[in-house]
């Protein structure tokens, strides 16, 4: 779903590889008409699983909208549980204590 006219959207994802212990995460930011206006990727150390690389990725991307002057945004997640988590509507994991 595309924001309305004069709102950006922040599209964020999180990856964790257990057996490897690998974790990264990454968004986009696009207008109303699906052109993006920034984008990021990071690797992330110390990440338990996946809700937590999604997390970090929440985080890293409301911070570069935040840094950039992007304030009037949507964000969307492929992770029920961490929209569950910020809404309040499930109590936050201590290992997402930090982060959220």
């Amino acid at each position: 779903m595309q924001p309305p006219t004069g709102i950006l959207k922040l599209n964020v994802d999180g990856a964790f590889k257990i057996v490897a212990g690998v974790a990264g995460g990454g968004g986009i930011l696009c207008d109303h008409k699906g052109i993006c206006v920034l984008a990021f990727a990071k690797n992330y150390q110390g990440v338990i699983s996946a809700l937590d690389a999604e997390a970090h990725a929440l985080w890293d991307g409301l911070m570069i909208c935040c840094s950039k002057g992007f304030l009037d945004i949507m964000v969307e997640t492929d992770s029920l549980n961490l929209v569950h988590i910020v809404t309040g509507h499930t109590p936050r994991p201590w290992e997402l204590t930090c982060i959220i």
